[in-house]
């Protein structure tokens, strides 16, 4: 059953490499941007053809981007993960808000034209069987919403 999963994901991404490049998109956790090369989030937007501006930079996985290199990257799109870590963090409405609100990142594009959508957390973390059924739904969020 692994073969014959591994031979379908494969496939996927063959199929999923080509298409129009969903561009400039960064991924913001509780505690900052994150998406760094090697990591899940990183692989999960290459998969889904997303440029992920996180995966320029190669820094330890346990850092994050501070709010000054979000703002230096510019981002066209961000991605804000739906993760409270059992509550220990505001909810990612909240934290949308408080993104499209903060007096900082009023020079960043996407929050100049509202380019900010919220994704569950899963789609950015999953490696399970359900691993492309979450690729298609976060490919699907990206096109329609941003």
């Amino acid at each position: 059953a692994a073969d014959s999963l591994a031979e379908k994901v494969a496939a996927y991404l063959k199929a999923s490499a080509g298409g129009q490049k969903i561009e400039s998109v960064l991924l913001i956790h509780p505690n900052g941007g994150i998406g760094q090369k090697g990591s899940m989030p990183a692989s999960i937007c290459e998969a889904c053809n997303i440029e992920n501006l996180a995966a320029k930079y190669d820094f330890p996985q346990s850092s994050y981007l501070s709010k000054e290199q979000i703002i230096a990257m510019n981002p066209k799109r961000i991605i804000v993960l739906d993760w409270s870590f059992g509550g220990q963090h505001k909810n990612a409405e909240i934290r949308k808000e408080e993104i499209l609100n903060d007096p900082s990142y009023q020079t960043v594009s996407a929050v100049q034209t509202g380019k900010v959508v919220i994704v569950p957390m899963k789609y950015m973390h999953c490696s399970s069987q359900y691993v492309m059924k979450n690729l298609e739904e976060l490919k699907r969020i990206m096109r329609t919403t941003l």
